[in-house]
């Protein structure tokens, strides 16, 4: 049994034996009536508390290209909103229903599509550009061998940046290493598609190896998304010593290191 309940309330509105079914009621209802089901319920498959079973998912339409970003509000910042609503994105609903539902509504009601990411060749200093404005806890690097962008609807959202190994222990001509992938915050997936484009670029110029570095305190998720390994868990810790004086200007924390062999 699915429903559409009254998130206040809980009062059942709705009441359906599949979702699809569900979902064409509730399309019905808002083409016949003026009653909103949009930005006031939420959609589950009922049990003793459907509430806990909802999730809150925001729409962000944009009506001039007719693409839409379907966004948890678990992952979306204040930030994350004020940045997708300047890149053309106006709110569509806010309300709880589960995002492949809200999707469904969205295509139902305006055409709409979801929005596609498109990867683009950036010059090193727009990277650097992007991650001095956007990255949460590095600056630019001094170099590159290639860098990457993503965009949608022709505004940038991402960067990866590719270079020599840091590590010169590392540095054998044949491994390439990510020293900076920046998105803006609310793009779900686009870091993957990111790492997976440098992969593909990495092999094509003949590397055998791409590694990358991110905190401990980063799930990985993104890397593990397109075939990346933990390699090493290294001590973190300063650049600087006394034979040669350095500024950290990274944290010192743990970090993983990945690796992909192409």
């Amino acid at each position: 049994m699915y429903v559409i309940a009254d998130m206040n309330t809980g009062e059942k509105l709705l009441i359906a034996d599949t979702r699809d079914e569900l979902i064409e009621k509730a399309i019905k209802i808002n083409e016949e009536s003026d009653f909103d089901l949009f930005g006031f319920t939420y959609i589950g498959k009922e049990k003793k508390s459907p509430i806990k079973e909802s999730k809150f998912v925001w729409i962000f339409l944009d009506k001039v290209n007719e693409n839409y970003i379907a966004i948890p509000e678990r992952d979306l910042t204040d930030k994350a909103r004020y940045i997708i609503e300047g890149k053309g994105f106006d709110l569509f609903a806010d309300s709880v229903l589960e995002g492949e539902v809200k999707s469904y509504m969205a295509k139902k009601a305006f055409y709409a599509k979801p929005v596609k990411y498109e990867v683009v060749p950036v010059t090193l200093k727009e990277a650097q550009q992007f991650v001095d404005q956007y990255h949460r806890h590095h600056k630019q690097p001094q170099g590159h061998k290639f860098s990457i962008g993503l965009q949608i609807n022709n505004k940038l959202i991402g960067v990866v940046i590719a270079g020599r190994p840091v590590s010169r222990h590392l540095d054998n001509k044949q491994t390439l290493e990510v020293t900076r992938c920046c998105v803006i915050e609310g793009f779900k997936n686009a870091v993957s598609k990111l790492y997976s484009s440098v992969c593909k670029a990495a092999k094509a110029f003949g590397y055998k190896k791409v590694i990358t570095y991110t905190l401990a305190t980063e799930t990985g998720s993104s890397m593990k998304a397109v075939g990346f390994k933990l390699d090493v868990i290294s001590a973190g810790g300063s650049w600087n010593s006394k034979s040669r004086q350095r500024v950290d200007k990274h944290p010192r924390t743990p970090k993983f290191r990945w690796v992909k062999n192409l």
